[in-house]
This record gives structure tokens, sequence and C-alpha cells, in this order.
């Protein structure tokens, strides 16, 4: 086995993406509040429906709680909602993954040196 020492070089800063995230939750969770307020529901009624907990919906709301793609599936189907997740890139952020491109070429490349040295 190989001692892989290559670490991916992420496009941005831990404390960048942690804020990005933070913001794509605060988003979600607006969008679960609007619907259960326009369903004219109180959280209590919500928590009993889908036996989650208060407390873990009023987190998903507020954009505290993180919240699974099964999860949020399943709040949205209660809702009559479908969620509208979009992939798409981040403004300003170099995609240029040449470098890494350029690693996992030599690794794979060291690992078929080390496979035909073991034979």
């Amino acid at each position: 086995m190989s001692n892989n020492k290559f670490q991916y070089k992420f496009l941005m800063t831990r404390d960048e993406a942690k804020k990005h995230w933070q913001q794509i939750r605060k988003d979600i969770g607006a969008q679960l509040f609007e619907f259960r307020r326009n369903q004219k529901l109180n959280i209590e009624e919500v928590s009993d429906a889908l036996s989650l907990s208060v407390t873990m919906l009023d987190d998903f709301e507020s954009g505290e709680g993180k919240i699974s793609i099964d999860r949020l599936l399943y709040v949205c189907r209660f809702y009559g909602a479908a969620p509208q997740i979009s992939l798409r890139k981040i403004e300003g952020l170099d995609y240029d993954r040449a470098a890494e491109r350029e690693t996992a070429r030599l690794l794979r490349q060291n690992r078929t040196q080390e496979e035909d040295d073991v034979k």
C-alpha cells in the first residue's frame, strides 16, 4: 500500500466554506419556515406529524442545524413542496484543477509501479 501524501487543495478557505454553507442552510431554513407559515401550522404540529423534535425543526428553520438530503426531502414532502437545489459554481473562484489532475496522474502512475514491483 502506498504512502499517499496527496492533500486535496480546496477552492476556498475553511472559514469561507463554512460561511458559504451556513448561508445556504439559512436560505433552506427560511423556505421551510415559509412553507410552515403559509400552511398555518405551528412547529409543534409539524413536529408531531413528522416525529421530529421541535428543537430539530427549529434548528433547520433557523439555519443552525445541518439537514441531510433525506430529511430535507421528508420535510418537503410533508409540505407538498419540492426542494429547488442548484448545483452551481461559486462566483469568483478559480476552477483550474490542472495541479490536482497532474497529482492524480502521478499517484496512478506510482500505484501502477508499486503493483508491478510486488509482482
